[in-house]
């Protein structure tokens, strides 16, 4: 597993944009959900080779 170091909102006033949040999180996110495809191809991959009669 991946670990991330996001760091933590500070008090909230208002809601934050989707610009600052891909500004200060932007590559952690994107590494999270580049992780999650990978996993789902080995998934995928995974339970392909197990169909019962394919050789």
């Amino acid at each position: 597993m991946l670990v991330y170091n996001i760091p933590a909102a500070g008090p909230l006033g208002a809601a934050p944009r989707w610009s600052e949040i891909l500004a200060t999180s932007g590559r952690a996110i994107s590494a999270l959900c580049l992780s999650f495809f990978v996993a789902a191809l080995f998934w995928f991959s995974h339970h392909r080779r197990l169909v019962p009669g394919r050789p």
